[in-house]
């Protein structure tokens, strides 16, 4: 072979991502948001959502490049108009018809709408995303949205379970395998048996959490109780039963904090190991995040978060932020990102990203 020609082969290369935001400029973008959400009686909520999703991309940068984005807060207005109009017709209303029949066909109307909701959204969320003057598109159908949200849920719902991990790999499937940036597509190749592994590894850890919480909880009230009549103080096994109760309670929100995050590490790291960009995986993805960090700053942000009062939301949110960007990479196969043709699309309805608003769907993945 030429040595020429070996020269001449592209060297693959590793792009990092970055975030600069830093907690003290996101706290006065955070604090006037508040303000003028709440004098505005939550009119000024879309701007606010936009300035704070602006300020974020515009500091999440890679390869020299900062994301944008583009909505416009009038246009969401409308949409959260029309959901939050919903929900005061159902607060005014439910006083004067039966409660049980208006939060029934509420309820039931939200579960029916729910999938064309987190389509919309994440159409709409795509749409004003961009890097390089490039939008980003989400291609999935609404009818694929029902099929995975209402089909393997129900199916899940009845199998006790069972099926819950492949319905969680079909939403992630549908979440990344239907965006593009520009014309170029994102391809997501995850297998069900991780998904499985992921979450009977967290079964297990939550069995072993309860054995071990039962047997201190059953020596520490014995002890405690012999303590007790043995001091003459009244009846021990009672006191030490309420006793064990409140401790239980108080470990409830470490364990919780102890799956979740063990739960939401692997599965960064797993989406985005199967993640590539271009028909010849020219461009894949890699998450080095680990489970003690993601749990040691979703822990420590929800404390110093709880004993501020809510001040330290802003550097939660930018502590988290920081932590999951910056642990995610690309490799090129050419050495270079590469430039990725417009496509034109109509503009989106806000409608779908108010709703999962109104109605908490998590749809960061």
């Amino acid at each position: 072979m030429d040595p020429v020609s070996l020269n001449l082969a592209p060297t693959p290369r590793k792009f990092n991502i970055s975030f600069n935001g830093t907690a003290g400029e996101y706290f006065k973008i955070w604090i006037v948001n508040v303000a003028l959400t709440v004098l505005t009686l939550g009119l000024y909520y879309p701007w606010a959502k936009v300035r704070t999703r602006r300020y974020f991309y515009a500091n999440t940068e890679l390869d020299g490049h900062r994301f944008d984005y583009l909505a416009d807060p009038k246009n969401m207005l409308k949409g959260y108009l029309l959901i939050y109009s919903a929900i005061i017709i159902y607060v005014l209303g439910i006083n004067q018809i039966i409660p049980i029949v208006i939060g029934g066909i509420m309820i039931f109307a939200l579960g029916i709408l729910s999938p064309y909701f987190i389509a919309a959204s994440l159409r709409f969320w795509m749409h004003n995303t961009s890097y390089r003057n490039v939008r980003f598109h989400f291609n999935g159908t609404t009818g694929d949205a029902y099929g995975i949200f209402w089909g393997y849920g129900l199916l899940s719902y009845i199998t006790l379970g069972i099926l819950f991990p492949y319905m969680r790999m079909k939403i992630s499937d549908y979440v990344f395998g239907n965006v593009s940036l520009g014309k170029s597509p994102f391809f997501y190749k995850g297998e069900a048996g991780a998904f499985y592994k992921i979450y009977l590894t967290a079964f297990a850890i939550i069995v072993g959490f309860i054995i071990a919480v039962l047997i201190i909880f059953a020596a520490g009230t014995a002890l405690f109780a012999t303590a007790m009549e043995g001091s003459g103080l009244g009846e021990g096994a009672e006191s030490a039963a309420i006793i064990g109760v409140i401790a239980v309670y108080l470990l409830y929100i470490p364990a919780f904090i102890l799956i979740s995050g063990f739960i939401g590490a692997k599965l960064l790291q797993y989406n985005y190991s199967v993640l590539s960009l271009g028909y010849n995986d020219e461009i894949t993805f890699e998450s080095d995040i680990t489970v003690g960090r993601y749990i040691w700053v979703t822990f420590t942000s929800i404390i110093v978060t709880i004993l501020t009062l809510g001040l330290a939301s802003p550097w939660a949110k930018v502590r988290a932020t920081k932590m999951v960007v910056e642990s995610i990479s690309l490799e090129s196969k050419n050495g270079s990102l590469g430039s990725h043709e417009a496509l034109a699309a109509s503009d989106q309805s806000a409608t779908g990203e108010a709703a999962s608003d109104a109605m908490d769907f998590d749809l960061g993945f």
